[in-house]
């Protein structure tokens, strides 16, 4: 990626990345994704995915080794610079049938069981790719020099909000505890007075 300039959003930052990436062909990229029985079966899974039976899926999934960490990062960015140019919506779809095809494998390898592997498939073939909404940013944020916030929380800010929603909580029941009081008065005024 390029570098990101401060009055530049992350959109404008990937389309110039976009502009100077050499993209690869349908056929290169079947090949990067460990040749033509990963493309199928990546293929049959979209095809399928809502009607398949567990067991032919897991029989297909173990036929299969996972990609390559650098593979799949380079999967990745074709699958941005598809999002980004739209140049082909057919191998924007391959990209992403590999990918989720990758992640079932990497999942269901990480089952122990066959039970608990057939469990999982359903949710694993009909998964998403999801891209961060925040790189397509259209805007500069406000202030960009702002730091991310820290991670860890702080014991004492914590605290401080317990603190505040523990008071807010019994000024609610005092609120309540008041109201019951009326009611129950009024309830009471027309009790004796119906005797």
């Amino acid at each position: 990626m390029a570098i990101k300039l401060p009055n530049e959003t992350r959109w404008e930052n990937l389309q110039k990345t976009s502009d100077e990436y050499d993209s690869k062909t349908e056929a290169e990229i079947k090949e990067m994704a460990n040749g033509q029985s990963f493309y199928e079966a990546a293929a049959w899974l979209a095809y399928n995915r809502t009607k398949f039976i567990p067991t032919e899926l897991l029989e297909i999934i173990n036929s299969l080794e996972v990609l390559d960490v650098s593979i799949e990062k380079d999967l990745w960015d074709e699958l941005f610079y598809q999002v980004v140019t739209q140049e082909s919506f057919y191998i924007k779809e391959l990209l992403m049938q590999l990918l989720i095809l990758n992640n079932a494998i990497r999942q269901t390898n990480a089952e122990e069981t066959e039970p608990a592997k057939l469990e999982h498939l359903s949710t694993l073939a009909n998964a998403r790719v999801v891209l961060p909404k925040a790189l397509f940013e259209k805007e500069i944020p406000d202030d960009p020099k702002l730091p991310d916030p820290d991670p860890t929380p702080d014991p004492a800010g914590i605290r401080a909000v317990n603190i505040a929603e523990a008071q807010a909580n019994i000024a609610a029941l005092e609120t309540a505890r008041k109201g019951d009081r009326a009611i129950r008065k009024k309830i009471s005024k027309r009790i004796q007075g119906k005797l």
